[in-house]
């Protein structure tokens, strides 16, 4: 996890296998979701429903209150988290 200037993220890289929590002690879900490598993304809302995010582009950020990336259904790489 990075915390330069009070900003916490933490980058993900090559392809998930695994689901990933998003949920941080103290900061609750994440605010946004960035890809670098072009792809879809499926995350579970802080509402605790999941949502497809089909067709990002490299580079792309989501501002989304997400609790966690499921690795089902997310094929983009190099996902940065930031809370």
């Amino acid at each position: 996890m990075d915390s330069a200037n009070g900003a916490r993220s933490y980058a993900l890289t090559g392809a998930l296998t695994a689901d990933v929590d998003l949920l941080l002690e103290g900061l609750g879900p994440c605010t946004a979701i960035r890809v670098g490598a072009a792809g879809d993304l499926s995350v579970v809302g802080a509402d605790g429903i999941a949502v497809p995010l089909p067709a990002l582009i490299a580079g792309e950020v989501v501002d989304i209150q997400a609790t966690k990336i499921l690795a089902a259904g997310t094929t983009a790489t190099k996902i940065t988290v930031f809370w």
